[in-house]
């Protein structure tokens, strides 16, 4: 699960702090009733407590991997 936030902009505004929360607390349902798949419940508590620990990057390196399953991709995001 990805989310690309400015880390600035989400300390100086808390608008979007609570919208990046209820977003993550609330896209697997909204996703299911639009007809999408939902990602495990762990790839967002995953993403939720890199955005409240302003940890900023990504696990990829600039690389654009094709050949991970989303397992895989949310322990390589949790061990990030």
């Amino acid at each position: 699960m990805f989310i690309y936030v400015n880390a600035e902009a989400s300390e100086s505004n808390p608008a979007l702090f609570s919208f990046v929360e209820y977003y993550l607390n609330n896209v697997r349902f909204l996703a299911e009733v639009v007809g999408y798949v939902s990602l495990p419940n762990e790839a967002y508590n995953v993403a939720f407590e890199h955005f409240t620990d302003k940890r900023i990057g990504t696990v990829f390196g600039g690389e654009a991997p094709t050949d991970l399953t989303i397992e895989a991709l949310v322990k390589a995001d949790r061990e990030f």
